[in-house]
């Protein structure tokens, strides 16, 4: 079943309340002020029987300028209006305003009631009916029923029950997203039970026992109980009038403009991407950086409005991109509709719908910025997806934060990914963290690690590579290393470089030596084998032989690079040989004794205490050698040499 939702719209003192009442026998009138004023200051609810076993929840709204506020918290979440215009008065400010909300709000479909006909004569109804139309004419409510009713005598009450009843059953299914989403409209405390809220459930389904975050703020709850007009239920449906009863360590109490979603789907941030619409007929165009006051979901927040591209005002009845700025942050999705009023004096000026709800900071004048954004407005998932990618640049983007910004769901972003990385457009991590990359950017990184191994070769032209750790931190240091290595992996099978262990270089990179140092590297390596435990230092060894000091580690670094030499400790190093001879001593020593000393040590490898102290430091840091103060342990790890 497709729940709906049901909101009133109209000037005050229009009977909006009355005919709320007439329909569901429900007072929605609950504020003591309210009853003795005799007007609608807040939110009210009631159920509403369609006569044919379906019920649906009616939100009725303040009809007084003053409480646009509060109409506007209770107008986000509905999928039909009821337009009521007072026969006896007609079309008034309100109603104009009422109306054009819930034009900007995006609702689909709607009833106009023509109240108070006991009150107004044939001519005067002909009147009301001509001045209703010219307000609908072009808009959602053009061609819809037109019922005359009055609260008071009960006439026209059950035709437009059935208008009601008709126009919900043939208008198009309100799109709803598949995650829960409660914006919340009332907070109170009841005995025994704790904090309860309410609201209309916009979308998904909330369950009894369900685990949900508030947003701003983040604090998890825990949903206790669920309510649906009275009557506890195990869920509710998008669609659906609710009260959660909500158990959890709060921060501080959930109010009125507060969010419920699954953790994961929404994120809080003081800066909104959007497409705003001017009412036509503004005395002012909407200059850039004016002061507006935005209303989404149920909440209410001052801010500033920036152009994109450049533009310097928006003229009344037209439409541009802009970033919006908050004083305080706002939780919403792709696709929500907002209303952007004048903060004083107060003015109704436009609405919008929401592109990306947690942008980057944009540069004003950056075109590219608003070309991207009205690329995003009512595209498809992968068109979108493309965009942000394109946007994150080298740094690429999370699932996570996809997940956010088009508030779809990671299963279908994983199908879009695949799609665009086959395609090409995309370069994509499917592992856990789930990361993705524009094309453009991961060739860009691939071209710059390689002009930084170049460069690096030029200056360490007998290094075998660069450290896999030093190219991400220098060439890559925003992108996440997943990508990085799957871009490496790339320019391998590109026959562009070479990958050994945790070095890369370039595939033409070659370590090239003169004859005459060839030989005297040999005479090198020789000279160390020959020195056993205690050889002489190969830095010497290259002075002797006449090569300049800038030179020489990069001598020693081909004779590591080849294996035959191995570093012990700083300048002392240990021809290959001599280490597997010195761990098939160990593994004899340790069939006899698995513990020795430096005294044993030195006798058995016929070395001073100059060079024991470092060989033992090295074949401890090994973990061939296990220290235990004055003494050493053999772990079984080392076995006789054959």
């Amino acid at each position: 079943m497709i729940h709906r939702i049901v909101g009133t719209a109209g000037h005050i003192d229009h009977g909006k309340t009355a005919l709320v009442a007439a329909l569901t026998g429900v007072q929605t009138d609950r504020l003591a002020e309210e009853q003795r004023r005799g007007i609608t200051i807040d939110l009210g609810f009631a159920p509403l029987d369609l006569g044919d076993g379906t019920r649906v929840g009616v939100v009725d709204v303040p009809g007084h300028e003053r409480f646009i506020r509060n109409m506007l918290a209770g107008a986000g979440g509905i999928d039909l209006v009821l337009l009521v215009v007072a026969a006896d008065e007609s079309v008034q400010p309100q109603t104009r305003e009422h109306f054009q909300i819930c034009r900007l709000l995006g609702v689909q479909a709607g009833v106009v009631a023509l109240t108070k006909v006991d009150l107004a004569d044939a001519d005067l109804l002909g009147l009301v009916r001509q001045e209703v139309a010219e307000l609908v004419a072009g808009s959602m409510l053009e061609g819809a029923p037109v019922v005359e009713v009055s609260a008071r005598t009960g006439a026209g009450v059950e035709e437009l029950r059935g208008a009601l009843a008709h126009v919900l059953a043939t208008a198009p299914p309100p799109y709803r997203p598949d995650f829960a989403r409660l914006p919340v409209d009332r907070v109170f405390s009841a005995r025994g039970f704790g904090t309860v809220v309410t609201g209309t459930l916009l979308s998904g389904e909330v369950r009894q026992g369900e685990t949900l975050t508030v947003h701003p703020g983040g604090d998890t709850v825990r949903v206790r109980r669920v309510e649906v007009h009275g009557q506890d239920l195990e869920a509710a449906r998008g669609g659906q009038r609710v009260a959660l009863n909500l158990a959890g360590s709060l921060r501080r109490p959930p109010g009125r403009g507060d969010v419920l979603a699954p953790a994961g789907r929404l994120a809080s941030s003081r800066l909104l991407d959007a497409r705003v619409e001017l009412l036509a007929g503004l005395p002012a165009p909407l200059r850039d950086h004016a002061r507006i006051r935005l209303h989404a979901g149920t909440a209410d927040v001052e801010g500033r409005i920036r152009l994109l591209g450049g533009a310097a005002e928006v003229l009344p009845g037209s439409r541009s991109v802009a970033q919006i700025r908050l004083a305080s942050p706002l939780a919403l999705t792709p696709g929500d509709r907002f209303i952007l009023r004048r903060p004083s004096p107060p003015l109704t000026l436009g609405g919008g719908v929401i592109l990306d709800p947690v942008p980057r900071k944009h540069r004003r004048r950056d075109r590219g910025t608003g070309e991207r954004l009205a690329g995003m407005d009512g595209a498809s998932l992968e068109v979108r997806l493309a965009l942000l990618v394109e946007e994150a640049g080298t740094a690429g983007i999370t699932l996570d934060e996809l997940v956010v910004r088009t508030g779809a769901a990671r299963t279908a972003l994983r199908d879009a990914l695949a799609d665009l990385a086959a395609s090409g457009r995309v370069h994509a991590d499917a592992g856990v963290s789930g990361w993705a990359l524009a094309a453009s950017a991961a060739e860009e990184l691939g071209r710059r690690c390689l002009e930084l191994l170049e460069d690096y070769h030029r200056r360490h032209p007998l290094e075998e590579g660069m450290s896999l750790e030093e190219l991400r931190r220098r060439g890559a240091p925003r992108t996440p290393e997943p990508l990085v290595e799957s871009i490496l992996q790339g320019r391998v099978a590109a026959g562009d470089l070479r990958l050994s262990g945790r070095r890369a270089a370039a595939a033409g990179h070659q370590i090239r030596l003169a004859p005459p140092e060839e030989a005297l590297l040999a005479q090198v390596a020789g000279a160390v084998l020959a020195g056993g435990f205690d050889p002489p230092r190969p830095a010497d060894l290259l002075a002797e032989g006449g090569v300049a000091e800038a030179r020489r580690a990069g001598l020693i670094g081909v004779l590591q690079q080849r294996g035959d030499l191995i570093r012990v400790a700083e300048g002392f190093f240990l021809h290959r040989q001599r280490v597997e001879e010195l761990k098939a001593l160990l593994a004899r020593r340790r069939a006899e004794d698995p513990e020795f000393d430096v005294a044993w040590f030195k006798e058995a490898t016929g070395t001073t205490r100059r060079a024991a102290i470092p060989l033992l430091e090295y074949l401890d840091a090994e973990r061939i050698t296990l220290r235990r103060g004055p003494v050493r342990f053999i772990p079984p790890a080392v076995e006789p040499q054959a």
